[in-house]
């Protein structure tokens, strides 16, 4: 959904697709978070994937695995995207 305002930046990115591509729907936000860091760059890509790792890393390998690859897929959702971003 596209925002009529002007004063915002939008990305648009298929969060619940990609999500549900990567057989992890419930991980939508997590796309959402790799996209928005990709776009702004008010966070480093390292320092996300390091909390990723420290938040997730406590639990089974293979949901510290999930995690991080659907952050992967919205930071790469964005940079093939450049037209998904506006504002």
């Amino acid at each position: 959904v596209r925002s009529q305002r002007q004063d915002i930046r939008q990305i648009l990115i298929p969060c619940n697709d990609i999500a549900n591509n990567l057989e992890n729907g419930r991980s939508i936000n997590i796309v959402g978070l790799g996209a928005f860091v990709a776009a702004s760059a008010m966070v480093s890509l390292e320092a996300q994937r390091a909390v990723l790792q420290k938040e997730f890393g406590r639990k089974k390998a293979d949901v510290l695995a999930a995690a991080l690859a659907v952050f992967e897929a919205g930071v790469e959702a964005t940079r093939r995207n450049k037209e998904a971003v506006s504002g």
